[in-house]
């Protein structure tokens, strides 16, 4: 079996690899700009809101959804941090350095769109739209209880709605292409490996069966210069025998 690949072909390989490589670098060099940034800026808004909070629980008398938008609006801004913490801790400990089906491996999977995720980051969203609720709902009074929620969840909604169509935009855009890159490459791996093994495995096989040919035409041979030697052995005994009858 031929297993050789043409010079080109395997120019054009190197040339995708290394196009791929410097892609994915770049990418998760601004992803964990981005989820440092975003971590600072969190934390800063839960010493603000905490600030807040605490003065005008000393210095104004406070209605108490107000303060318990305050505190859903912190809760959310924690939630955020601990997203933004836990990308930041995949994103500094990537090794290039891992061998390539680990590596590729490990790049479909971070930058793999999950369920869960979705699942993560509604948590918060849902914190700070409680928070969001209840910071207006003493400023529409002139509505029923029912109706204020809806009138903030009009707005809400849509902008969150907005924004999850172009946060998936935007992965579909730079992340899902390397998601796609590498499994497709992880495929031509896996691919020249089973091809590869295949061709160790047949020309291992005719190594034995030229090794077990000699050596069985060795065995051969002895056998055949044994069985002489014996017959060579009985036919002298034979004749001494007869010989000493005569004798």
């Amino acid at each position: 079996m031929n297993t050789s690949i043409n010079s080109n072909n395997t120019n054009g390989k190197f040339f995708d690899m290394e196009t791929f490589t410097s892609k994915l670098k770049k990418e998760d060099e601004y992803q964990l700009r981005i989820s440092k940034s975003f971590l600072w800026i969190y934390l800063g808004f839960i010493g603000l809101y905490f600030i807040m909070m605490i003065a005008e629980l000393i210095f104004s008398e406070q209605e108490l959804s107000s303060i318990l938008s305050q505190i859903f609006f912190i809760l959310s801004f924690v939630a955020f941090v601990l997203i933004f913490r836990y990308n930041l801790k995949i994103f500094k400990k990537i090794d290039y350095s891992l061998p390539l089906a680990e590596m590729l491996t490990a790049v479909a999977k971070r930058y793999q769109l999950r369920s869960s995720y979705f699942l993560i980051i509604f948590i918060p969203i849902v914190l700070m739209d409680v928070g969001l609720t209840l910071s207006f709902y003493e400023d529409l009074v002139s509505m029923s209880p029912l109706n204020r929620i809806l009138i903030v969840q009009a707005f809400y909604i849509p902008i969150m709605a907005i924004s999850t169509i172009i946060g998936l935009l935007i992965w579909r855009h730079k992340q899902k292409p390397l998601r796609d890159k590498a499994l497709e490459l992880l495929k031509e791996l896996e691919s020249w490996l089973n091809c590869y093994w295949k061709e160790v495995w047949t020309n291992s096989s005719l190594f034995l069966y030229l090794i077990f040919t000699q050596l069985f035409e060795i065995l051969l041979n002895l056998l055949r210069n044994l069985f002489y030697s014996i017959i060579t052995i009985l036919k002298y005994l034979w004749w001494k025998n007869k010989y000493l009858q005569f004798a």
